[in-house]
């Protein structure tokens, strides 16, 4: 697989690394579905349900924070389509959705294969589309995906309340899911609910890794970031270690989330676990994962919501007055 197809898509405009990156998680599991469609051979003749001739695959806007769309729409057109050249499906279709309003109806028809969003979104539509989840990327579940409040070791900054007027770091990947969520409920537990006035103007979103450097040259006072991008920093980096710490830590906040229509069989189910899982065996998984540095797709567990839903409820308590409040 050739890292530059040569496509530039609509008035020259080229897919960056960083939307290339984002867009891996969902590419993996598209990859799983056209995979089990062939596997499966649905296209022969006499069966009740032939290959498709459209994979039709959604995701959130939300998924790629401050990625251009435009970026984004190229980069999964080009991918859907090969993927689906390769398995004998004529046609793919990519939708980028705003609100999970606005594909109720197509996938409770069950023309949508696929849908990704955010965790926040999931929880709050996943009866609403009657999804159920189906696979997260290996690398945004468990350790990796505790979120993290660093600062300089020599900052002075000792507690929560320490960062009155001061500068904050939000990673991209923070911003708009469960990281943002979290930071928050740090400061309702210090009593604290107005998050830009606290803070002096509100937090300032960036790269990962300009967000970890930010703070180590000063920049910002902290910075939100999980611990796997805040651990590859470092690797890069050794001195980040010595120089910054840990202020606070979450539990384990699950990343974004791939799932399918609740109404589909438990035969082509099981199947499509089975050719998920194994994905990262194929020669295709492998050039994807060595080429975007993620790992690979794993089978959605009920246990990775535990973190972000015990979250939810105590933000929902602290906003009701019923919770004790950090000094």
């Amino acid at each position: 697989m050739k890292e530059d197809s040569g496509y530039t898509g609509e008035k020259g405009h080229t897919p960056s690394k960083q939307t290339e990156r984002f867009l891996l998680f969902l590419l993996v599991s598209i990859l799983a579905t056209v995979a089990l469609l062939a596997m499966t051979g649905f296209g022969e003749a006499g069966q009740e349900d032939p290959l498709p001739k459209v994979l039709h695959v959604a995701f959130s806007s939300r998924v790629f924070p401050d990625v251009d769309p435009r970026d984004a729409r190229i980069a999964m057109e080009l991918w859907a389509k090969e993927l689906s050249r390769k398995a004998g499906i004529p046609h793919a279709q990519v939708t980028l959705f705003d609100s999970p309003d606005e594909i109720r109806t197509m996938v409770r028809r069950g023309d949508i294969h696929l849908v990704t969003l955010p965790p926040l979104d999931f929880l709050a539509w996943r009866r609403v589309l009657n999804i159920v989840p189906a696979y997260v990327a290996a690398n945004k579940s468990g350790k990796e995906m505790e979120y993290l409040l660093v600062v300089r070791r020599d900052s002075g900054i000792a507690k929560v309340r320490d960062l009155k007027g001061k500068t904050l770091a939000l990673s991209e990947a923070s911003r708009n899911q469960a990281g943002s969520l979290w930071f928050s409920v740090l400061l309702l537990r210090a009593g604290i609910r107005d998050v830009a006035a606290y803070l002096g103007k509100p937090p300032e979103a960036s790269k990962p890794s300009q967000a970890v450097m930010g703070v180590f040259f000063r920049r910002y006072h902290a910075a939100v970031i999980n611990r796997g991008s805040l651990e590859t920093c470092i690797a890069v980096n050794p001195q980040l270690g010595k120089d910054l710490v840990v202020l606070e830590s979450s539990k384990s906040l699950v990343g974004e989330i791939s799932c399918l229509p609740a109404a589909i069989g438990k035969k082509l189910r099981l199947a499509m676990d089975t050719a998920a899982g194994a994905l990262h065996e194929t020669t295709v998984g492998r050039q994807m994962t060595t080429l975007f540095h993620i790992d690979r797709v794993i089978p959605f567990n009920d246990s990775y919501l535990a973190g972000l839903e015990e979250l939810l409820r105590e933000r929902d308590r602290l906003i009701r007055g019923k919770y004790h409040v950090t000094p």
